[in-house]
């Protein structure tokens, strides 16, 4: 820091002092500065003061001589005595005392002018003619000048030097003093700008809780001015239930205590608006022990606390939730401890709520299940596949076996850290039975009906009849293999069906019912003769919904070829086909015969003839469709047709 010996030392107090010694002792001193400039000056002699510094020529040489003491006392030339003795160019004898403080040369004590003889007057009087003085007043005030011993001068220095060790000792505790303000100023400075820059609400009361101070961001924060709360009480400026709770709770134990930390209050803003805040505050004591006064920091937390309720609020909104899935919910860390579980999961297990958590995820596996579980999460929580539901058995508390299927994902934070796994758990205990008892039902069936000698098919209800079950007595029956009709886009249950006998096979499919019909065989040939394959029995059932529209058509087509005496084989459509010879008239003739629109319609040959489908005219005249219950033809896999029946009705 940069100081001058003004600064440091009282320059009036040090005037008065030497001026006081120069009317005791006659001794002259001054005390000028590095700059030249004189900052005390008591005896100084009139013909320096009137004469030497005052013309051009000689205030120069003064000047020179204060130049040459000050290069020798800063140049490091003292001498062992402590100061330095000079002959000035206008004759004067002048004696420097260096003033340094902490290394600084902040001013030069001198002592004179003076003489140790008698003046040459003759050299003074050649000076006084040279420079144009007043030669008779400049020999004057030559005589005023004193004449000092060398002792007594040796004495004047001792002084002098114990005056200038007492000055510096001054100036340097005055310039602690001053060091210690700056720094003080500095540490108030920073202090007051910390105070009303700082991003949180101070205010400082009093004994009796008024305000003394207040922060910028107070003012900010509140909407006031500082010449509007100044002087107030605090308590003013809160809601009040917080002035209640302020003055009952929280003001006791701060008078008691001499401190309160985050106190929630309400603080009411200029414009009405009410802000929630936590307030902590320390007191400043006496040497008595009494308070005096108080700081505090108040801390807007209005933002955090809707953001609190918003959150208690969406994690009541989840808890409930979660609650109220009926599956089991449970979240764990990567190591495996369950960490939340819902009250599905408690009830599926037996727990009491919350009674699961911390437990391993894979103590209710059972046998080799809790390495494997231990295992597949460590593989998890290494390379974080895609998650894959699996399906566990599990021990209750109770020890019942439960089939588990378990829905599961990673848990993260934002910053996409892995911190564990939730999982949705549904008991699939009861459908697992179920589908067990099923697929053994449906094998009972599939034996059963393997083992028939028929053949039980089911297919869809549309004019294609595409086959959804045939049992293995279709091979038998018409040359196919099950799975080569189950499914088959190419090939229908309609397909098989003689073309002649669709349409009454579909009219007639409606409701349940019984009737003999043609179906052909997998190589589509037609037989030459014999016992044709494939013409069957139907006994034929739909399975419906609750509208009365069928969804599937069932059938138990089985052979009566072989109860057939005998029989007559018709082409199938593209084969030669045999024309009736003869009509029989109203009657039948023989047994070949079948009914027509106007009588009866006879075969040429026994078994060779269709059994058509016919009307006949009742008593009144009117025509009916003739009850048909004969047996028909079914083309088999060779494409014969099978036979009709051997009686005429």
């Amino acid at each position: 820091m940069g100081y001058t010996f003004s600064e440091i030392i009282d320059v009036e107090a040090v005037q008065e002092l030497m001026t006081s010694l120069w009317e005791a002792s006659g001794i002259p001193v001054g005390i000028i500065d590095p700059d030249g400039n004189i900052l005390i000056a008591t005896g100084w002699q009139r013909i320096c003061t009137d004469y030497h510094r005052r013309h051009p020529e000689t205030e120069a040489l003064c000047r020179e001589s204060d130049r040459y003491i000050e290069e020798h006392l800063h140049a490091g030339d003292l001498p062992e005595c402590g100061y330095v003795e000079y002959r000035c160019k206008n004759g004067m004898i002048d004696i420097g005392v260096p003033i340094v403080i902490e290394d600084r040369h902040l001013a030069t004590l001198f002592l004179g002018q003076f003489f140790y003889e008698p003046p040459d007057e003759e050299h003074f009087r050649e000076q006084a003619g040279r420079h144009g003085f007043d030669e008779d007043q400049y020999l004057e005030h030559l005589r005023e000048v004193p004449i000092f011993s060398r002792e007594k001068v040796k004495a004047i220095l001792n002084y002098h030097t114990r005056f200038v060790n007492m000055l510096t000792g001054m100036g340097v505790q005055k310039l602690r003093q001053v060091r210690v303000q700056q720094e003080l100023e500095k540490s108030e400075e920073k202090y007051r700008t910390l105070y009303n820059k700082t991003p949180v609400m101070l205010h400082t009361i009093d004994s009796r809780g008024r305000l003394l101070s207040v922060s910028d961001y107070w003012l900010e924060t509140l909407g006031y001015e500082r010449s509007e709360v100044l002087g107030r009480k605090a308590m003013e400026f809160l809601t009040e239930e917080s002035r209640r709770y302020a003055e009952e709770v929280a003001l006791p134990q701060f008078l008691k205590t001499g401190s309160v930390k985050n106190v929630a209050y309400q603080f009411v803003k200029k414009n009405d608006e009410v802000m929630d805040v936590l307030l902590s505050a320390v007191a400043e004591r006496n040497e008595k022990g009494e308070i005096v006064r108080g700081l505090a920091v108040t801390t807007d937390i209005t933002e955090s606390k809707r953001a609190e309720e918003t959150l208690r609020d969406s994690e009541r909104r989840f808890r409930t939730l979660v609650e109220a899935i009926p599956h089991g919910i449970q979240e764990c860390d990567t190591e495996g401890i369950i960490t939340l579980t819902n009250r599905g999961y408690d009830r599926m297990f037996g727990y009491e709520p919350g009674e699961a958590v911390g437990e391993a995820i894979w103590e209710k596996e059972v046998g080799e299940g809790k390495d494997a579980l231990r295992k597949y999460l460590a593989d998890l929580v290494r390379e974080e596949p895609e998650p894959v539901p699996y399906f566990t058995r599990n021990s209750t508390r109770d020890g019942r076996l439960i089939d588990l299927q378990v829905d599961w994902n990673y848990k993260r934070d934002e910053a996409g850290t892995l911190l564990g796994f939730t999982s949705i758990i549904t008991d699939i205990t009861e459908r697992k039975a179920a589908k067990d008892a099923l697929r053994e039902s449906e094998r009972r069936l599939s034996t059963l009906m393997g083992n028939l000698p028929g053949m039980a098919y089911r297919c869809r209800n549309d004019r294609d009849w595409a086959m959804e079950f045939v049992s293995e007595g279709c091979r038998a029956l018409v040359g196919y293999a099950s799975e080569d009709l189950v499914g088959n886009r190419t090939l229908a249950y309609n397909d098989l069906i003689h073309p002649d006998d669709r349409v009454d096979v579909w009219e007639r499919s409606r409701p349940p019912w019984r009737r003999n019909s043609r179906s052909r065989s997998s190589t589509g040939s037609e037989p030459q003769g014999g016992r044709p394959a494939g013409s069957g029995n139907r006994d034929r059932g739909c399975s419906r919904r609750p509208a009365s529209s069928s969804r599937w058509r069932g059938s138990y087509p089985t052979s009566p070829t072989a109860r057939r005496p005998r029989s007559r084989s018709k082409a199938w459509p593209g084969s030669p086909r045999k024309t009736p010879t003869r009509s029989c008239g109203s009657a039948p003739k023989a047994p070949s015969c079948s009914p027509t629109r106007g009588g009866w319609h006879c075969c040429p040959s026994w078994g060779r003839g269709w059994a058509s489908r016919s009307t006949k005219t009742g008593a009144n005249g009117s025509a009916r469709r003739w009850p048909w219950t004969g047996r028909g033809n079914a083309r088999n896999s060779s494409g014969s047709a099978g036979t009709a029946s051997p009686w005429c009705r």
